[in-house]
């Protein structure tokens, strides 16, 4: 993920191959994070695993374990933030 930050926010931009949709992850004051909204779907490659890894290293949390091939994650532990569906 390449962070960069922007009009006081800061920003995660996902890789992507050409020709294919950018993901960009934004936190900042203005918004307000919730369990209850938006759930992304990102292509995690064919092993979900290293992914799910370095979602508690760092400051992420596991809500639904890998199970047959997706998994549903909070960036942030202990906040209520985006659901992601990985």
């Amino acid at each position: 993920i390449e962070e960069m930050e922007m009009d006081g926010n800061q920003m995660g931009v996902l890789p992507n191959e050409e020709g294919t949709v950018n993901v960009v992850l934004v936190k900042g004051n203005d918004y307000k994070p919730t369990t209850e909204g938006v759930v992304l779907y990102l292509n995690a490659g064919n092993d979900l695993q290293p992914m799910l890894d370095k979602v508690e290293q760092n400051g992420g949390k596991v809500i639904v374990p890998k199970c047959v091939f997706r998994t549903i994650l909070t960036p942030h532990s202990g906040e209520a933030d985006p659901l992601l569906l990985v």
